[in-house]
């Protein structure tokens, strides 16, 4: 959107539940988006869904689902999606 993004997010496993728990916010959206879900292939790949409300739209309850990737131990992939559509994708890159 023509302007630089920062976005920050905390990933943790629950013993309890077995599943795993996300929390993400970022500069260009007002909700918090929490979301919880399972990992497959010995958790190289995170499904995460949450919903969220849109301060722009006004819509409510919108379903978002989080992938994550990890391709290396250097190299994670982050996607976000909503209405089956990729709205954002990350690429980590440890340095």
């Amino acid at each position: 959107m023509g302007k630089p993004f920062t976005g920050r997010g905390l990933l943790g496993f629950d013993n309890t539940k077995q599943r795993f728990k996300s929390v993400w916010v970022d500069d260009v959206n007002t909700a918090v988006i929490t979301s919880e879900g399972k990992g497959e292939n010995g958790n190289k790949v995170i499904t995460l869904e949450g919903k969220i409300d849109c301060a722009g739209t006004g819509q409510k309850d919108i379903t978002m689902k989080q992938v994550l990737r990890v391709l290396s131990p250097d190299k994670h992939v982050l996607e976000m999606s909503h209405d089956g559509t990729t709205k954002m994708e990350i690429t980590y890159t440890r340095q």
